[in-house]
């Protein structure tokens, strides 16, 4: 929640704060609209991060980097490449909400194929039989 407060903050206020170093005209929206793209895009990120963040809790650190990795080399560079091309410098920052988006996609995949095959990221309960039916330290 505190990253989409962030995301809608930002979103509201990038007129008013890019005034400070932009004179109103075409640069100062085309940088509006870049600015909302990517506050938007990091919420994508933020939920992707939380996956990540479990995993590597719980000793998964390799695959979710390199999941990471792919969604940067694989995804966002061809599409920032692509879009360039079709809709100028705005298309180039549209590829960056496609990147989070393959990167949760792909984190959340993973995590539920490790999740369904052997438990990996469940945390472990409290045994409370092991300490005759009072919390541990009691």
């Amino acid at each position: 929640m505190v990253t989409v407060l962030f995301a809608v903050a930002a979103h509201l206020l990038a007129p008013f704060a890019l005034c400070i170093f932009l004179k109103p005209g075409l640069v100062l929206e085309q940088a509006v609209a870049v600015v909302r793209t990517v506050a938007w895009s990091v919420v994508l990120l933020g939920w992707s991060n939380v996956l990540v963040s479990t995993m590597r809790a719980s000793g998964a650190a390799l695959v979710p980097a390199l999941l990471s990795m792919a969604a940067i080399i694989g995804v966002e560079l061809p599409v920032a490449v692509a879009l360039e091309a079709r809709f100028g410098l705005t298309g180039v920052f549209w590829a960056c909400p496609t990147a989070f988006l393959a990167m949760l996609v792909m984190h959340g995949l993973y995590y539920l194929h490790k999740e369904k095959k052997d438990g990996l990221f469940r945390q472990p309960s409290l045994a409370l039989g092991a300490a005759g039916g009072r919390a541990p330290g009691a």
